[in-house]
């Protein structure tokens, strides 16, 4: 074989070895089991239609789309849950500071009689604006402390003002037009659920366990729309623990195993909830965190998400207006970076914040419909028909430098 022989076959081959690189390096598509979103001319998932709040190593406000870093001064420390009236009014807590936020403005009202060695945990809002905090001490005795729209604040200590001996405090649930507040509480081995209205009590037992040796764990406490109380935990099943549901039905506690749907064995359920259409979800683990959906409200099946997930894929909080349309939050090792998942129908979808700050975790989320107002235009770069603002093209004209049709501007007009 000649020489420019040689080199012919040489070169041919070098140039099919370039064409098989660039083509895989040109295979971007998102799927499933992407470890961060793309960041070429795909943009991140957002919705416009919604507002809220995300808490953690910082404060996170979605608006127009996007989440964003949004600090404040008044608020200090890792804020572990929150709970809102609705999108100008809520309350946000560290483990042992309470904030309120009231029409822009955050402002730190922990109650002066608050015990110091009691570390919060919970937050539920009752009927008339009352807002409810739940708390442990270093011994695992509860506190409950109660906060009016007038700013006068109570602190109760479970033991002695609603039983006579210690009580290890798990969970608080407020329920539209019900007078009593709802709790999960371990009272000597057993699992209690309980309500109380700041005179009388009803207990239930929902399961029992053995204080030296563990045997089952309730996290979080809910109602599903027809009214059937939910707990959610971990109980030993064949020696193995195992994420459970508990639904209180007729006259007692029925267990319900979380049955994963991919090959990770659900360890523990962490948080449940129920959303305004029916639709319930919960928040779980194996070696990785995962979501479950129930249709039915009584049949729950773990749900696909997106990105890395692995020990450090974990999801913390969860605020959904529908079943299809919210947000959760936690944190993702990948990027080192709060994690956001949005929720719409497509499924969950990973997005990012705008300032993509590092090292930071979202424990709590809020989030809020945000229509937008019909006739009224405050914005800029739309196509309204009414106007009153710059920039744009729309029909009605009161600003300058534009082509509209109807136009009363003082410069460049035509």
């Amino acid at each position: 074989m000649n020489q420019s022989r040689i080199i012919w076959l040489v070169t041919v081959c070098l140039l099919l070895a370039a064409g098989l690189f660039l083509l895989q390096c040109s295979d971007d598509s998102d799927d499933d089991d992407d470890t961060t979103p793309d960041n070429g001319d795909e943009q991140p998932p957002t919705d416009q239609t919604m507002v809220g709040w995300a808490f953690g190593d910082s404060i996170y406000r979605y608006s127009d789309g996007y989440w964003r870093e949004q600090p404040d001064e008044a608020v200090t420390g890792k804020l572990i849950a929150a709970a809102f009236i609705n999108r100008d009014f809520g309350y946000a807590i560290s483990e042992y500071n309470v904030y309120r936020y009231n029409e822009g403005v955050w402002s730190r009202i922990t109650p002066p009689d608050y015990p110091l060695s009691a570390a919060m945990f919970d937050i539920a809002i009752a009927d008339g604006g009352v807002v409810w905090f739940a708390a442990r001490d270093p011994d695992g005795e509860g506190y409950l402390i109660k906060h009016l729209p007038t700013g006068e604040n109570a602190v109760f200590k479970l033991n002695p003002t609603i039983s006579t001996i210690p009580v290890l405090l798990k969970a608080i649930l407020a329920v539209p037009g019900d007078p009593y507040l709802h709790m999960v509480a371990e009272v000597e081995g057993y699992f209690q659920h309980w309500a109380w209205n700041e005179q009388d009590k009803v207990t239930d037992i929902i399961i029992a366990n053995d204080p030296e040796n563990p045997t089952v764990e309730i996290n979080d406490l809910a109602i599903a729309p027809d009214g059937a109380l939910w707990a959610a935990g971990w109980d030993l099943a064949d020696e193995l623990q195992t994420g459970v549901f508990w639904r209180r039905g007729a006259e007692a506690w029925d267990r319900r195993p979380a049955m994963a749907s991919t090959d990770c064995r659900t360890t523990s359920v962490r948080k449940v909830m129920f959303t305004d259409d029916g639709i319930g979800y919960a928040l779980a683990d194996c070696i990785w965190s995962q979501i479950y959906r129930s249709t039915d409200a009584s049949n729950w099946t773990e749900m696909s998400l997106p990105g890395d997930k692995g020990e450090e894929f974990v999801i913390n909080d969860i605020s959904l207006i529908s079943d299809t349309k919210g947000w959760a939050v936690g944190y993702t090792s990948v990027l080192d970076e709060p994690l956001l998942l949005l929720r719409n129908e497509s499924g969950w979808n990973q997005s990012r914040s705008l300032d993509t700050d590092t090292g930071h975790e979202l424990n709590a989320v809020a989030i809020f419909d945000y229509p937008l107002p019909g006739g009224v235009d405050d914005d800029t770069l739309d196509d309204d028909t009414a106007d009153d603002d710059t920039g744009d093209d729309d029909t009605g004209d009161d600003d300058t430098g534009d082509d509209d049709s109807v136009d009363d501007d003082t410069t460049l007009s035509n």
